[in-house]
Formats: structure tokens, C-alpha cells, sequence
């Protein structure tokens, strides 16, 4: 192997971990977004909340949580959520990330629901305990409707883009 590349490898290496702000702990964080469903062309709001447990190693980071998020499209669907999954991040005062989370979203005012999983990435300002970013992703959901002995799916989708905030301890 070229020294070139050794030394590279090294050099990032001790730049991400030397450069880490973040405490491993209880991680509590926020989200507002905005959303564009896929099919119909529609155009919402919506918030959420998570908890989970930061674990740091080396220059990364992930933290397994559980949420809970509200998203209105329109005055069709209502959608509230629960959710389990994790972010995967780099420490450092910039902290790229990735999330995805699993879970059962309830179609609010209508008799139906069904499975969601929810993926993107995400870009963090990382200061002491506070951390600050933007994410982008995309959400789906397998929506059923009980209609006597059938069941219709109904997917749901929808592009994402949101702040949030969060703090460690």
C-alpha cells in the first residue's frame, strides 16, 4: 500500500475523533418538516419528537431511539406515528448522518393504517451538548383499508425536508 494512503487514512482518522463535541448519553431531539406526497401532487407540514441513547465509538456515532411524529397533507390525510430505528453519524463539530426508522402510522379521521418506514439523510451542527441540522428523506406507508373480508393497500408517499434540534446528556 502506498505510504500516501496510509497517511491519509490516518490523518482523517485522528481529525474525526479529535475534532468529536458530542457526549454519549440520553439524546432527546425535535423535528418540524415539510412534505411533497408523491402521488397526487400534494403539500404538508409536520412535527416530531424522539428519544434515544447516543453510542460513540471512535469517529462514529449511532444512537437506536424510539418517536412519535404528526404530518397533515392537505385536509386528506392526517398521519400520526410511532417509530422506532436509529441515525448513524459522524462525530465532529459537522456531523453528517443517516436515519431510518420502522414503524405504524394511523390515518387520522379514516379507518385505516398500516406499516412505515421512513429513510434520509441528515446534516448537524454539533456545540457541546446542543445539536442543530437539517434533514431530507423520504416517508412511506403501507395504509390499509378494511372493507368487509378485504383489505385494499393504499400506499402513501412523500419527500420530506425538515429542521431539528436536539439535545445530549
Amino acid at each position: 500500500m502506498r505510504p500516501v494512503v496510509i497517511f491519509s487514512v490516518l490523518c482523517f482518522a485522528a481529525a474525526t475523533s479529535a475534532a468529536s463535541t458530542a457526549n454519549a448519553g440520553v439524546a432527546v431531539g425535535a423535528d418540524v418538516n415539510v412534505g411533497v406526497a408523491l402521488s397526487p401532487i400534494r403539500f404538508g407540514t409536520g412535527y416530531g419528537a424522539r428519544v434515544g441513547y447516543d453510542l460513540e465509538v471512535g469517529p462514529i456515532g449511532l444512537t437506536p431511539e424510539i418517536g412519535a411524529s404528526c404530518y397533515g397533507l392537505d385536509d386528506e390525510d392526517r398521519a400520526a406515528r410511532v417509530l422506532a430505528g436509529g441515525r448513524l453519524h459522524l462525530r465532529g463539530l459537522i456531523q453528517p448522518a443517516a436515519y431510518w426508522h420502522y414503524g405504524y402510522t394511523w390515518i387520522v379521521g379514516q379507518s385505516r393504517g398500516g406499516p412505515t418506514v421512513d429513510m434520509g439523510g441528515a446534516l448537524d451542527l454539533s456545540l457541546a451538548i446542543f445539536r442543530v441540522g437539517a434533514h431530507a428523506g423520504i416517508v412511506s406507508v403501507q395504509s390499509t383499508t378494511h372493507e368487509g373480508p378485504y383489505a385494499i393497500v393504499q400506499p402513501i408517499e412523500w419527500f420530506e425536508l425538515g429542521l431539528h434540534g436536539g439535545i445530549s446528556f
